[in-house]
């Protein structure tokens, strides 16, 4: 019994090891040339998640009819845990993209330009000669030269 549903869990988890294995090949074959765009490993990595979630609904339809199946239950564990934990974990990460962007205006000179993005979250400082002294997208500080992001 507990060798059947351990058995099924190892299958899932090798569907997923390989499929991303995969991904990691293409991305070292590949690269990423153009970062605006998702690259082939990004392709491939989504399809991987799209036929684990295709399976995961598979999984679950084969459990209602067939409660009894252990090794069922065990891929259904595995599917589970990585489209879900995927899933949690763009969660998370778009719930904070599309937190509000805050910045301290009183340590902004006089002669520097202050440029606010509220559709990509973006703050950029710019001096008299044009020169971008910060920017930050979302909650990544990228330039800060002038230390206005004191934490």
């Amino acid at each position: 019994m507990e060798k059947e549903f351990l058995i099924g869990g190892l299958r899932a988890a090798a569907y997923y090891a390989i499929g991303f294995a995969i991904a990691w090949a293409a991305y070292l074959i590949f690269g990423w040339e153009y970062v605006h765009a998702p690259g082939i490993h990004h392709l491939i990595g989504f399809l991987v998640l799209v036929v684990g979630t295709i399976l995961l609904i598979r999984r679950l339809i084969r459990l209602f009819n067939d409660s009894s199946d252990n090794s069922n239950k065990g891929s259904l564990l595995t599917h589970l845990l990585v489209v879900g934990g995927f899933v949690i974990y763009f969660g998370v990460i778009l719930k904070e993209v599309n937190e509000p962007v805050e910045t301290d205006l009183e340590t902004l000179a006089e002669s520097e330009t202050l440029t606010l993005d509220k559709n990509t979250k973006t703050i950029i400082i710019e001096n008299g000669l044009g020169d971008t002294v910060f920017l930050q997208v979302a909650d990544s500080v990228l330039i800060d030269k002038k230390n206005y992001n004191k934490e």
